[in-house]
C-alpha cells in the first residue's frame, strides 16, 4: 500500500492517473472549483482548498473503461428515452407537442409573433418538474422571477437559453427538454434532479419594463 499526496489545484486529478495503483492510498488537494468539475456529485465547496481523500480499488485498463463507459451511456440512453415514452403515452395532450430540435415543444399562449431582441433584459418565470411531477424549481411568482438578458450564457441551463431565444414577445410555452440541454450525466448539485433525465419547464417572460 502507498500513500500519494498530490496539490492538484494547477492541473486536475485526471493528470495524476497514471501515477495510481490498486490499495494506494491518496490525499488530493483541490480548489473548488475543480472539485466540482472532477466531481460533479460532490456538494461544492463556498470557498479555499478541500483535502479530498481516496482509496484505489481497482485500476481499470482503459480499452476495458471505454466499454464500460460506453455501455453505461447506451443504457442510461434507453433509460431516458422510455421515460420521454412514458409520458407521451400518459399525457392527455401529447399531440399538441411538436418536436424542434430535439425539444418537445408546446404553445400555451400564442405571442406577438415578434422574436424577443437580442440583449433584451427580461424578466422570467418558469416551472420546473421532473416527468413523474416531482418540482425541480418554481420562479412563477412576480418576485421570484428571474433576470435575465437574451443571449446572456451562464444564467440558464442551455435548453431554456435556447427556448426563451426562440419564444415570442407575449408567448407561453411548455417544453420538455432532453438531458444533454439540462443538468446532463450528472444530474442537479444535491440530486433533486437524477442524471440522464428530461426535464419539463412551463416558460413565459416579460420586458423589465413591465414591472
Amino acid at each position: 500500500v502507498r500513500v500519494i499526496q498530490s496539490d492538484s489545484t494547477s492541473r486536475g486529478l485526471r493528470s495524476d492517473l497514471d501515477a495510481f495503483h490498486a490499495g494506494d492510498s491518496i490525499s488530493v488537494l483541490m480548489d473548488r472549483d475543480q472539485l466540482w468539475s472532477e466531481f460533479g456529485f460532490l456538494e461544492r465547496v463556498r470557498s479555499g482548498i478541500t483535502d479530498v481523500h481516496f482509496k484505489v480499488i481497482e485500476v481499470v485498463p482503459y480499452a476495458k473503461w471505454k466499454q464500460m463507459m460506453e455501455s453505461t451511456h447506451l443504457a442510461n440512453g434507453e433509460r431516458e428515452v422510455a421515460l420521454l415514452q412514458n409520458f407521451i403515452d400518459t399525457c392527455l395532450y401529447a399531440d399538441e407537442f411538436e418536436l424542434r430540435g430535439d425539444i418537445l415543444w408546446r404553445t400555451i399562449e400564442e405571442g406577438s409573433g415578434l422574436r424577443l431582441p437580442r440583449g433584451e433584459d427580461l424578466r422570467v418565470h418558469y416551472i420546473g418538474t421532473l416527468l413523474n411531477g416531482k418540482m425541480v424549481d418554481d420562479r412563477s411568482a412576480t418576485e421570484n422571477g428571474l433576470l435575465y438578458s437574451i443571449g446572456m450564457q451562464g444564467q440558464l441551463i442551455p435548453g431554456l437559453e435556447e427556448v426563451i431565444g426562440l419564444m415570442t414577445v407575449g408567448e407561453r410555452v411548455e417544453v420538455i427538454l432532453p438531458s444533454s440541454k439540462a443538468f446532463g450525466q450528472r444530474g442537479s448539485v444535491g440530486g433533486i434532479v437524477p442524471p440522464w433525465s428530461p426535464v419539463r419547464f412551463e416558460v413565459w417572460v416579460r420586458p423589465i419594463d413591465a414591472d
